[in-house]
């Protein structure tokens, strides 16, 4: 069961992965919400045990290397909403759907402004100030993303163990 667990959780991650490094056309590149970063969230909700800081902070240097960004800002970013979701995962996961929406709006904006902040401490400009709009995506997708993530969990019949 638990090799089941973490092949569902590493494919996931490697679909999230594709995807933010995937271009997306014009003005929907700026809505566009750091699909990685809400894998980090989902999988911080249900299994803090096994997908925790060091995990996101491995996947934070990752993209940091596979997007030539100054190293640790993306790995700062994950790292701090890792800890707020496994922190706060079992109240977040009895709540309502809409409330998860609210948690991981405020979630992705602290980590974007930890990610800007380290890059702009290190160095390197800071040209890209929107954080809000792909923070309220993130927000208003998460409802059908974790609808489609629950989905899958019980199609591999993960569902009585992390559901």
């Amino acid at each position: 069961m638990k090799w089941r667990c973490f092949f569902l959780t590493m494919v996931t991650v490697l679909v999230g992965i594709i995807l933010n490094l995937s271009p997306a056309p014009g003005i929907i590149g700026q809505f566009r919400p750091d699909v990685l970063a809400m894998m980090v969230i989902f999988w911080c909700m249900k299994t803090p045990g096994f997908f925790n800081v060091g995990t996101s902070f491995i996947l934070g240097i990752f993209m940091d290397i596979l997007l030539g960004s100054v190293l640790g800002c993306r790995a700062l970013g994950y790292s701090i909403m890792a800890y707020v979701m496994v922190r706060y995962s079992k109240s977040l996961n009895d709540s309502s759907v809409f409330f998860q929406s609210l948690a991981v709006f405020s979630v992705a904006i602290l980590s974007q402004a930890a990610s800007l902040w380290s890059l702009h401490i290190f160095g390197g400009r800071v040209t890209d100030y929107h954080v809000l709009l792909c923070s309220l995506s993130a927000a208003v997708i998460w409802p059908f993303f974790h609808m489609i993530m629950s989905a899958l969990i019980r199609y591999a019949g993960l569902g009585r163990i992390l559901l």
